[in-house]
Formats: structure tokens, C-alpha cells, sequence
């Protein structure tokens, strides 16, 4: 199924409080953009209150990709490619799992995966191939911060900003088995948030793993790195 603009915007697919699952497979979503409510229809697919699983699909030149407000959302070997505009991937208060997805270059000040609010969300297994801000971002939405989340088999190669971010106090925060190269950041850990950080390969960074405050009077990063090698870091490894 391919589901694109002709001769004008299509605006998207909304999910709103749907009773069962929605599944997409092998579906080519190009051309989207916000719909008339654009606060709440803002992506080529959102889900409000919804529970939708994407796989094998792609997403074309659109303005955002996946935006999710709670619900189950599972979204495994699909493509983004670099013609989308936005974040790739935003989810909020979701079930959410991210795994043996390809995440092409993500222009401006966007991240390609982001994650807000989620308890014991997953991120395994993806290539994500650059950009101008965050790979991948683990933070708050309302206040409410992500716990437990488990970022583990991920490649992720030259952010501007950080390849992993931690912060607005983030709690538990799983890094394992990733190689993180190119960024300014390989891992930042900011704000009283807290992360472990386990059998990774961080290559070719300005700062390796980075603690720090970042909003004053949050306080700094709490990181605990073991099994892992910090190499050819153009400033200072930790």
C-alpha cells in the first residue's frame, strides 16, 4: 500500500482512542502533513490513546513521521528516510518499542527517536544514521520523566548534539551493547537523570560520556559506565 499526495496534502492517519489494535505492514507513507488540528493531528500517523503496531513500512518526505500520546506502540524494521522533515519519532506516555528500524539523517533541530514520559520502553537494534540534534532522547513531557527504558544493539553514528541524551530526570536508564560514534556527545547525562551505561564502544566523540547540568538548579547527571571502551575522544573521554 502506498499512501501519498497527488495533487494536494493528504494531512495524515489519526488513531484517536480506537477499541482494538491497528496494524500497518508494508506500507509507504510519503507526502504527509499536519491535519486541520494540527496540535493534535501532527504526523503521518498519531495515535491518541490508541494501541498500533508499524513493520516492514516506509516513510517518505513528510513533515513528521509517528507521534504518539499514551497507547501501545510497537514499530520495528521500518525505514525513515532523510526527505522527512521533524522528528522521526516522537512518543508520549506509551507502551513504546523501537526495534531493527533505520533511521536516516534528521535535518534541523529534531531528533530522530524521542522518547517522553515512557516506563520500561525499549530501543533495540536500530541504525540511525545522523543529524543536527539528538539521536536518541530520553526526557520529560507535563513533568512526568522517563524510567526504566532499555537502549540496547543500537548503531548510532554523528549527531550533532548527542548520539544518546539522558536528561530532564530521566531515571534508570539502560545503555548496553551500542557503538555511539561521531557526536558531540557520545552519552550526555544531564540533570539529575541516571543512566548505565554497559558493554558499549563509544568511538570518536568530543567527550565520550558527559555529566552535567544543563537547566540550572536540576542538578548534574548520574552515569555508571563499566565494560565498555571510550576511545579517540577529541576533548576528553568522561
Amino acid at each position: 500500500i502506498e499512501l501519498k499526495n497527488h495533487t494536494s496534502n493528504w494531512n495524515g492517519i489519526l488513531l484517536d482512542s480506537t477499541l482494538t489494535p491497528a496494524s500497518f505492514e508494508y506500507v509507504l507513507f510519503q507526502g504527509a502533513t499536519f491535519g486541520t488540528d494540527s496540535a493534535k493531528q501532527n504526523a503521518a500517523l498519531t495515535g491518541y490513546f490508541s494501541d498500533f503496531e508499524v513493520s516492514n513500512c516506509e516513510f517518505d518526505n513528510n513533515l513528521r513521521s509517528i507521534y504518539a500520546w499514551y497507547g501501545a506502540v510497537h514499530l520495528s524494521e521500518t525505514i525513515f528516510n532523510e526527505s522527512n522533515y521533524g522528528e522521526k519519532v516522537n512518543l508520549q506516555f506509551s507502551d513504546a518499542i523501537t526495534e531493527d528500524c533505520v533511521f536516516h539523517y534528521t535535518y534541523g533541530d529534531n531528533d530522530a527517536l524521542d522518547y517522553d514520559a515512557v516506563d520500561n520502553g525499549k530501543i533495540l537494534n536500530n541504525v540511525l544514521w545522523g543529524g543536527e540534534d539528538d539521536g536518541i532522547d530520553i526526557g520529560q513531557i507535563n513533568g512526568v520523566s522517563c524510567n526504566d527504558v532499555l537502549i540496547q544493539g543500537n548503531r548510532v553514528f554523528n549527531y550533532f548534539d548527542k548520539d544518546i541524551s539522558v536528561g530532564e530526570g530521566s531515571q534508570n536508564i539502560n545503555i548496553d551493547h551500542n557503538l555511539l560514534v561521531g557526536a558531540y556527545y557520545g552519552v550526555g547525562v544531564k540533570d539529575s537523570s541516571t543512566a548505565i551505561i554497559d558493554h558499549c564502544t563509544i568511538d570518536l566523540n568530543k567527550y565520550g560520556v558527559a555529566c552535567f547540568q544543563k537547566n540550572i538548579g536540576l542538578g548534574g547527571g548520574i552515569a555508571h559506565v563499566s565494560n565498555t571502551i571510550i576511545s579517540n575522544s577529541t576533548t576528553s573521554s568522561l
